[in-house]
């Protein structure tokens, strides 16, 4: 790939808003090409991992890039490097990791926040008489062909689904379905940067909630030089400057497992509904037990 093929992939990204990872090392990219994957970067807000390393690129490019991540948000990976641009990748590094460290903040807010959204998700109910064909009916539903030779089930047989603009997907039973959720209310509520306290007031009840998330996960001994450490996040003068590595430290771990695909599966959530479709045999005993 070359400035040439860089250009057009800028232009997709532009529009794009389920990619989550673009890998390009060992390319032919220069500094067009990395300008161009720049301007992309001011206006995509999915993408979370670039991969560079292994092109034509000089600090002309990569300081295009850097440029980019005032504006860019989501980006928590730059994989570049540039003989004698020290200065450049550190600041690529700091920006990064600000995104990340700033989207695991929100997501704490927003799971303690107490709001509501739709939960998008339900069950389906099959149940009746042996080889009335429920089970030929979840079959077609799912896309699969009739067989002739499908076996009567025994139980239930469980299987899940998304469904988007009347089309039925089969998919895996979701992991993370609650983070998920908390990430469609971030969306919901347009929280792509933490709330900027307004008074000191706001500022102290912001503080005062990451305390609490504070002294769920740090023992007595580490509590208070953390407290400290990421005071400063939330505008609270401490006498101790800012330990990069106290957010990580003290984040519940639900935070820690933050993956920025939530947000991108959110926006695909927020227009589709999951659905477990229990497949129950026809014995009579489950006409009465279905719905327990």
């Amino acid at each position: 790939i070359r400035s040439k093929g860089a250009k057009d992939l800028a232009d997709a990204l532009m529009e794009n808003s389920t990619l989550r990872r673009l890998q390009l090392q060992f390319n032919k990219l220069d500094d067009i090409g990395a300008e161009s994957l720049a301007g992309a970067l001011k206006l995509n807000d999915s993408i979370t991992a670039l991969h560079l390393n292994n092109n034509l690129i000089t600090g002309i490019g990569l300081r295009a890039l850097t440029k980019s991540l005032e504006m860019n948000k989501s980006l928590v990976e730059l994989d570049i490097w540039v003989l004698g641009e020290d200065a450049a990748l550190a600041k690529v590094k700091t920006r990064t990791e600000a995104n990340r460290q700033r989207k695991q903040q929100v997501f704490l807010q927003t799971l303690k926040s107490g709001e509501t959204a739709p939960w998008n998700r339900s069950r389906l109910m099959f149940v009746g008489q042996g080889r009335a064909g429920k089970t030929a009916t979840v079959r077609s539903l799912l896309g699969h062909p009739f067989s002739i030779k499908t076996e009567s089930t025994v139980g239930a047989h469980i299987s899940e689904s998304t469904v988007f603009s009347s089309i039925w997907k089969e998919t895996d039973l979701p992991r993370n379905f609650s983070h998920r959720l908390a990430a469609r209310l971030m969306l919901n509520g347009e929280k792509e940067s933490p709330p900027k306290a307004k008074s000191q007031v706001a500022k102290k009840q912001a503080w005062n909630t990451f305390k609490r998330a504070l002294k769920m996960t740090k023992n007595k001994a580490n509590l208070k030089e953390d407290i400290k450490a990421t005071g400063e996040d939330f505008g609270i003068k401490t006498a101790q400057a800012s330990d990069h590595h106290a957010l990580d430290r003290a984040l519940p771990e639900v935070v820690k497992t933050y993956d920025e695909s939530y947000l991108v599966d959110a926006r695909h959530d927020a227009n589709s509904v999951a659905l477990s479709l229990w497949d129950f045999g026809g014995q009579f005993v489950f006409y009465s037990m279905h719905h327990i």
